[in-house]
């Protein structure tokens, strides 16, 4: 993303704001997902989104891990019950009417792959009306079902698919292509009109791709990030983005901004900890002293 319109993004979403705003003006992001197998996951999903300047983040993950994941992230996160067993959510009309009140949700970071999750997708496919973010699990409970689901989805949903490259393999039904995104370019482009979604093909360098267009997003290679738990933090991010930028910046320049902050802020990182010790762990303080460059240009 160009040097001046990031730093036009910077300014609106996190120093423009109007003084008199609340909570709900800056958008309700729900993340859901997590397992026993995975708790670390939504832990880094929901820090990261509180991290992107959303008003209100829920969090709803199963029992069997609240504890160790509300322990881990910032007090201000919502625990947003919905009812599950075995790890399994489980849904109801009365569910449904209560999450079209969030803008945008992530789903499938961490979460067990059973029948009962795979209907909980299905039925919010087919009942939300907002942002859905599809990522990790929940990409492959679309791989498995043939992208069944994604066909009979309701027409008002805006899906975006947020797929490592091994994912990607699985949900177009391709081999190995190697570690250049771009080799996944024209399978991307032919499901993402298929299916009219967004597909942001995450490597050391992103591309966005969605049946209308081909976005280029953060092109410089980011080594850091090549470590567990980065896709559940832009995930994450990019889902707080979504739930409050979008409708003045657009769905797609709002992914492209969250992709090339996480990968900016990681590349400064590396600059003082090497790409080896930079983690997405480091990526919280990097955001913070990048805003506060930002911020200094300006001179405030």
């Amino acid at each position: 993303m160009e040097k001046d319109i990031f730093g036009k993004i910077v300014d609106a979403v996190y120093i423009d704001r109007p003084q008199e705003g609340i909570k709900t003006d800056f958008g309700k992001a729900l993340l859901i997902g997590g397992s026993k197998a995975y708790p670390g996951a939504m832990a880094l999903a929901a820090s990261f989104a509180s991290l992107s300047g959303c008003g209100y983040v829920g969090l709803a993950i199963p029992d069997t891990i609240y504890d160790a994941t509300f322990s881990r992230i910032p007090s201000t996160v919502i625990n947003e019950c919905i009812a599950n067993d075995e790890e399994s959510f489980q849904t109801s009309w009365q569910l449904v009417e209560r999450l079209s009140g969030y803008s945008a949700i992530l789903f499938g970071n961490g979460i067990k792959n059973s029948a009962g999750n795979r209907k909980f997708l299905q039925d919010l496919l087919c009942a939300y009306q907002g942002i859905l973010v599809i990522d990790a699990t929940g990409l492959r409970m679309l791989a498995d079902d043939n992208s069944r689901m994604l066909r009979e989805r309701n027409n008002k949903i805006q899906i975006v698919l947020t797929p490592h490259l091994g994912e990607a393999q699985a949900l177009f039904g391709i081999g190995d292509l190697g570690t250049d995104p771009a080799n996944y370019e024209n399978d991307a482009v032919e499901y993402a009109r298929q299916y009219d979604v967004r597909i942001l093909l995450k490597s050391h360098r992103s591309i966005l791709v969605s049946k209308e267009s081909i976005h280029l997003a953060d092109q410089v290679p980011t080594a850091a990030l090549g470590k567990a738990g980065s896709g559940d933090a832009l995930a994450g991010y990019m889902t707080g983005l979504l739930s409050y930028a979008a409708p003045a910046l657009g769905i797609d320049r709002t992914i492209l901004f969250a992709d090339s902050m996480i990968h900016q802020a990681a590349r400064k990182a590396s600059e003082s900890l090497s790409s080896g010790l930079a983690s997405i762990l480091s990526v919280p303080q990097a955001i913070t002293a990048i805003i506060h460059e930002r911020m200094k240009k300006r001179g405030l």
